[in-house]
Parts: C-alpha cells; sequence; structure tokens
C-alpha cells in the first residue's frame, strides 16, 4: 500500500486525480475491495463458514469488477471532451452496459 501511494504521488505530481485515468483506476479498485469487504462482513454475521471455494471465489469477483471496470473505462475515452462529465459517464455507461452485463453474467 505504501508503494502504491508513492507511486500514485509520483505519476500525478500534485495535480488533481479527477479525470484522470490513474485517479479512475484508483476509484474502480477501490471500490471493488470495499464491496467485497462488506459482502466478507455480511457472510461473516450470517454465519457462512469459509472454505477453500469461499475463498477462490474472492479471486473471481474481483477479476471480474475490474474487468468491468477495463470496460468502462474503454467505453468513457472516446466520449467527447466538450459533454459534462456526468454526460461522458452516464454514455459510457449506456455503452458498456451490455458487455458488463455479459460478462458478469457468463463468468
Amino acid at each position: 500500500l505504501i508503494l502504491m501511494g508513492f507511486m500514485l504521488a509520483d505519476t500525478t505530481r500534485g495535480s488533481s486525480l479527477r479525470g484522470t485515468r490513474i485517479g479512475l483506476s484508483f476509484g474502480a479498485v477501490f471500490t471493488i475491495v470495499l464491496a467485497f469487504l462488506v459482502g466478507l462482513g455480511i457472510t461473516c454475521l450470517i454465519g457462512v463458514n469459509l472454505s477453500d471455494f469461499t475463498l477462490i471465489l474472492v479471486f473471481i469477483v474481483i477479476g471480474i469488477g475490474v474487468d468491468d471496470a477495463i470496460v468502462v473505462v474503454d467505453f468513457l475515452d472516446p466520449q467527447p471532451r466538450s459533454l459534462t462529465t456526468e454526460q461522458r459517464v452516464a454514455k459510457a455507461i449506456g455503452g458498456a452496459g451490455p458487455a458488463v452485463f455479459l460478462t458478469s453474467f457468463t463468468s
């Protein structure tokens, strides 16, 4: 984590992370890890035992989440910069929706 923080600070060199691919990437990965931790907490609260299957499932879920984030970023790049951020994201999600659904459903 310390190394990742150093790399992030070095590559941005004090500029804002908003609107950069690095900021978007870290935001996507952070969201996926946070969702996993919430899911793990809920499963522990309801008493699901950890087994080899549940531990392997962690890597599958994180892999699907990262793949979906890459698809959304690929649809975000060609959007015109003249649009507002909300419009660009809405168009990217609208375009990436079927691909995200298919990759998540078939994995």
